[in-house]
């Protein structure tokens, strides 16, 4: 089974507050299987404390979670994946396959990527692909994102220019369109890198009755 604890649990977990001790849930879920499902969101709001200069104290938390059985869900993923079933069980005729839908790694810097490429790092100008790093954990992810990227752990402000824009888009309409019609639209937006990209791929048709 897989547990998706949100990161007022995480803190508690890690910092003693909770009902058992990280060592005992680990050593409980090891025997029964299950296993703890972190998404980057998630561990940004753990270590929100590190914009305060508490980096020490993230890098204890962080690599307390390390003890527990752990799978990364990547978000991000998780529309185009979704997309491409509904097109590929359209096409064949067949039914939606949500186990199809696999937006999980077994490390966090291979469900960052929205494409789920694995995350590289530069040392001294070169690219190092941390696939070659054995001990590559959440806390070294998560501060090298925070060395290259600050804007990364402030999401109100990281999302903030998409939001004005979509409002602005809405607004500007003359009239809102039928949802029907709009759905094209939608997706190839949305999905302009993807390679299911309606507007050069056969798939136009599938797309469109997808949409009635």
């Amino acid at each position: 089974m897989l547990i998706y604890p949100d990161s007022s649990d995480l803190i508690n977990l890690c910092r003693g507050n909770a009902s058992v001790r990280i060592s005992d849930l680990s050593e409980s879920l090891a025997t029964t299987g299950h296993r703890i499902v972190l998404s980057l969101d998630t561990l940004i709001e753990l270590a929100a404390p590190i914009r305060n200069g508490f980096s020490l104290e993230v890098r204890r938390d962080l690599n307390q979670l390390e003890q527990l059985p752990l799978i990364f869900v990547n978000e991000g993923r998780i529309p185009n994946l979704e997309i491409h079933e509904a097109i590929s069980a359209f096409e064949e005729g067949g039914e939606y396959n949500f186990a199809a839908v696999e937006p999980f790694a077994p490390r966090l810097t291979d469900a960052i990527d929205i494409d789920g490429d694995p995350l590289f790092i530069l040392e001294h100008g070169i690219r190092v692909p941390t696939q070659m790093l054995v001990n590559y954990g959440i806390a070294e992810t998560v501060r090298y994102l925070w060395e290259i990227d600050p804007l990364t752990f402030d999401v109100q402000r990281r999302r903030a220019p998409d939001w004005l824009r979509l409002m602005e888009s809405d607004r500007s309409m003359p009239a809102t369109p039928d949802l029907g019609d709009h759905f094209l639209t939608v997706i190839e937006r949305t999905n302009s890198r993807d390679a299911y990209n309606p507007a050069t791929r056969r798939r136009d048709g599938a797309l469109r009755a997808l949409a009635v």
